[in-house]
């Protein structure tokens, strides 16, 4: 039997303790005003982000007690471990070993859900915050939905106590009612985007909020419907290729894959992305070209409009030998 005068969690239990807290901030924000409402979002984000990263350390615990470690070759006992005199595994190498060691597979939309909660704690814990009440309550919903989704999935043998299965029970009811809320707004949104004459198909996934809803016309004309938010047309470009795409410079550079971002040659940005189609974007300029209508030059290997080469190769590169010839 535990004694009610110490503090006892165990790490399901502190887990859902955040996740609770982090709700309740939540529910709170959506009735308070001024200050205190940017409170509530605040310590929401930052005992959601540790509740999450607390569920993914109970998984590989149950695996083996070792993976929470953060250097597995560090000789630790597990006397040391149960003492808590260790540092813990972090949550990009957690997820690695979930993956990797327990056989627990994220989707790309889980890992950037978790990715973009992660960077909303360290902003606030670590320098500042500017974002949409919108868009930062849209990263809180999606993150919940997937601690539910991997409680479900990947923690069902745990046995919690009473307390624990009500507080989980109580995360889950008071969740499917914001959800349901939030699906009628994204629907409401939606049919008037609809009624204003916008292909749905079009929309973008918006950088800040995670929804499939931003519109976009060029670099001076576009919004998120749903948190409003206006990117610049890098950050558009960024975006898309990192969340339609799944991808980062970083892994393209390790992978020896091409990074498909390159200099518009109609406005000259280099914000021209390659599409999931194969066709090319500019973000700032918001020019289409169709794939067989973008031709790279051989020498300089950058993109042109195949009418405006000579041959293999582009204007700049054969005015560029000219000038050499004659100089």
């Amino acid at each position: 039997m535990r004694d009610k005068k110490k503090v006892n969690f165990t790490l399901t239990e502190n887990a859902l303790d955040f996740i609770q807290e982090a709700l309740a901030r939540y529910n709170s924000a959506k009735i308070a005003k001024g200050i205190n409402k940017k409170k509530d979002i605040k310590y929401s984000i930052l005992n959601l982000n540790s509740g999450i990263e607390l569920l993914l350390k109970q998984r590989l615990y149950s695996e083996n007690w070792a993976y929470t470690v953060d250097n597995i070759d560090k000789n630790i006992n597990k006397d040391i471990f149960l003492l808590g005199n260790f540092n813990s595994v972090r949550s990009e190498k957690a997820i690695s070993r979930l993956e990797n060691l327990c056989e627990v597979k994220l989707s790309k939309s889980d890992k950037q859900i978790l990715d973009e909660l992660r960077k909303k704690r360290n902003q606030i814990e670590h320098f500042n915050i500017n974002d949409s009440m919108e868009a930062l309550q849209s990263n809180i919903l999606m993150a919940l939905s997937f601690a539910i989704r991997f409680i479900s999935n990947n923690l069902k043998h745990l046995k919690l106590s009473n307390s624990g299965n009500k507080i989980l029970a109580e995360i889950k009811a008071t969740s499917k009612e914001i959800e349901e809320l939030e699906s009628a707004r994204i629907e409401l949104i939606s049919q008037q985007a609809k009624k204003d004459g916008t292909n749905l198909d079009t929309l973008f996934i918006c950088p800040k909020c995670l929804k499939k809803l931003y519109y976009f016309i060029d670099g001076e004309n576009s919004e998120c419907l749903y948190c409003n938010h206006r990117a610049s047309s890098e950050e558009l470009a960024y975006s898309y290729l990192s969340n339609e795409l799944g991808i980062s410079e970083y892994s393209c550079a390790k992978d020896g894959d091409e990074w498909p971002l390159y200099i518009c040659p109609f406005c000259g940005w280099e914000t021209l992305v390659r599409m999931i189609n194969g066709d090319y974007l500019c973000f700032e300029c918001g020019e289409y070209f169709h794939e067989d209508k973008i031709k790279f030059c051989l020498r300089c290997n950058t993109p042109n409009i195949e009418d405006e080469m000579v041959g293999e190769i582009c204007k700049n590169c054969i005015d560029d030998i000219i000038c050499n010839d004659i100089f």
